[in-house]
């Protein structure tokens, strides 16, 4: 019962993010990784974990993000959205697209295979980051869109704002307006 108050603090957090800013977003994930730490659950410790860190990377702590990436340890999962958010955001706030999408890449191969994941909004990111860099946006958004079930409100937001990129880049500045 009390791994899935930390489960929920965790899902939680990811509206807090979007409604309320990475700060207490963060504060949440943080919980939860106490929690799980405390019932000694290492996977839910090393998500929660990963979690804070993006928060903190969100925020434009990407030396905190770094070093609690660096504390989950080698057993934690490279194909988790939230890492790849982490560590992208470095990238981004440099303007690097093409190093952000390198970052994220490899965390959104399971997209597909888990419910899950498709509910996250890091992975909405990803399909707005192929598009805005140019590179292969079709083939993101087919990945995302092709799981059944539906997607969040956040990664149908970030679906929109990519096809606005898309249509301001192929010469339809109203059409990107309108969407």
């Amino acid at each position: 019962m009390l791994a899935q108050l930390a489960s929920i603090e965790l899902i939680e957090s990811d509206h807090v993010f979007h409604t309320r800013g990475p700060g207490p977003a963060g504060e949440l994930a943080r919980r939860a990784a106490d929690a799980a730490d405390r019932l000694r659950l290492p996977q839910l410790r090393a998500q929660a974990l990963v979690q804070v860190a993006a928060y903190r990377a969100a925020g434009g702590d990407t030396a905190g993000a770094a070093e609690v990436l660096a504390s989950t340890g080698p057993g934690e999962s490279g194909a988790n959205p939230f890492r790849g958010f982490a560590t992208a955001m470095g990238a981004l706030l440099e303007h690097d697209l093409r190093r952000a999408l390198e970052e994220m890449d490899p965390t959104v191969p399971l997209v597909r295979g888990d419910r899950g994941i498709v509910l996250l909004a890091p992975v909405g990111l990803w399909v707005l980051l192929r598009t805005a860099a140019d590179d292969r946006a079709a083939e993101a958004r087919a990945q995302l869109t092709a799981v059944s079930g539906g997607l969040s409100r956040t990664i149908r937001a970030s679906l929109d704002y990519a096809d606005a990129v898309a249509a301001g880049r192929s010469g339809r500045p109203a059409d990107a307006v309108a969407i």
